[in-house]
């Protein structure tokens, strides 16, 4: 996937909080009608019903069961002349309010469950979001396990979308079956197939985004058994990156970094190993046409390279990646510690055209040993005495 422009960025970095907040309030909304909900000491609750027939000329219209009035029971939402007309704030017509008596906990909690739903589906899909919309405000491209995080949002808009909205229906559906004789009112709720439209479009770009992410970069070869990958990128916005696949963050130059950057917000201590390293390159947005060239190898190069940089990298079971403008390449590296060090082409760190990354004789992580069984004080000081 390509960068996105400037002002997309700038409404990615400002939307991933907003939506956090709003998540936040909407939750809160949710459990605060829920519990409202169940507050009324007289015990009555409001659910949707679905209006087939009616008499009525005012509101509210009190219905019949089994041909006499029931006490406590009425409609509220019924227009004169009966049956609800198609309006601006209808979204269906033959839905109105039913108010019942003899509310069970269960009936009151599912008549205001879709706020309490949606709220928590709102700021699930929100926290889900924010790490996506973080990466596309920084101008990088998205990584294989965002996809994860957009089915999450996908998963979120059918429950907020569709599931919750029927949850006060199952209400509806349990105080008209206390209400026996009840004609002319149904339990058939509208169904919002759209939010199954939205989600699939969800799903959509997070395969996009994992094609982007995995698909082939510009110019990527394995020349031999030295040479890990090397390619050549067209859209260099001014640093190249090699970090651990699985590390959600990124190193970050401070001031004083020249040439190379390995600390990362996320890191505790600011020492080796570290999970990546950035460098510095020439910017193809300041100089159009230029190319930058980046190695990943296991022997020091042979051009008119020079060192700038050198440490230690620690590397998980899921390999490296490597990452410029656009590009998103793995490489294949084992587990554990290796050597490095920076070799670029250019006197200042902005001209850097060609960065080879060297990368030693790696240590695997040690594996954890399993402790001896502890002897008792006795046996021990017996131990130590040779008796």
């Amino acid at each position: 996937m390509h960068p996105v422009g400037e002002p997309a960025r700038r409404v990615a970095g400002v939307l991933g909080p907003v939506l956090v907040a709003l998540g936040l309030l909407a939750a809160v909304v949710g459990v605060a009608t829920t519990a409202d909900a169940t507050q009324d000491a007289s015990g009555t609750v409001a659910v949707p019903v679905r209006l087939g027939a009616s008499d009525g000329t005012v509101a509210p219209l009190g219905p019949t069961v089994d041909g006499e009035a029931h006490p406590g029971v009425r409609l509220s939402g019924v227009p004169t002349g009966g049956l609800p007309m198609i309006g601006d704030d209808a979204s269906l017509p033959g839905v109105v309010t039913l108010h019942a008596p003899d509310a069970t906990l269960t009936e009151q909690v599912l008549s205001r469950a879709d706020v309490l739903l949606r709220g928590l589906a709102v700021l699930v899909g929100a926290f889900a979001l924010r790490p996506v919309l973080r990466l596309v405000a920084a101008g990088r491209p998205l990584r294989p396990w965002h996809e994860r995080h957009l089915h999450v949002v996908a998963a979120c808009v059918v429950l907020g979308g569709y599931v919750g909205p029927l949850l006060p229906w199952v209400a509806t559906a349990s105080v008209l079956g206390r209400l026996h004789g009840a004609d002319g009112l149904s339990a058939a709720p509208p169904h919002h197939l759209e939010a199954f439209v939205v989600a699939a479009l969800v799903v959509l770009v997070a395969a996009g985004a994992r094609a982007g992410a995995s698909g082939p970069s510009p110019d990527p070869r394995v020349w031999s058994e030295q040479t890990l990958v090397t390619a050549s990128i067209d859209d260099a916005s001014g640093e190249v990156r090699l970090q651990d696949a699985t590390w959600q963050d990124q190193p970050e130059f401070r001031p004083g970094d020249t040439w190379v950057a390995f600390w990362g917000e996320s890191l505790v201590a600011d020492a080796a190993p570290f999970p990546g390293v950035a460098v510095r390159t020439l910017d193809v947005a300041d100089q159009p046409g230029g190319i930058v060239h980046v190695d990943v190898t296991r022997e020091r190069p042979r051009d008119r390279l020079h060192h700038v940089a050198g440490t230690t990298l620690v590397v998980g079971d899921h390999g490296m990646v490597l990452e410029a403008g656009s590009m998103f390449l793995r490489v294949p590296v084992p587990a554990g510690s290796h050597p490095c060090e920076i070799w670029v082409d250019a006197r200042r760190p902005f001209h850097v055209s060609h960065v080879a990354i060297v990368l030693g004789p790696h240590r695997p992580r040690p594996r954890p040993r399993h402790r001896p069984r502890r002897r008792g004080r006795a046996a021990t000081r017996r131990g130590q005495l040779g008796g």
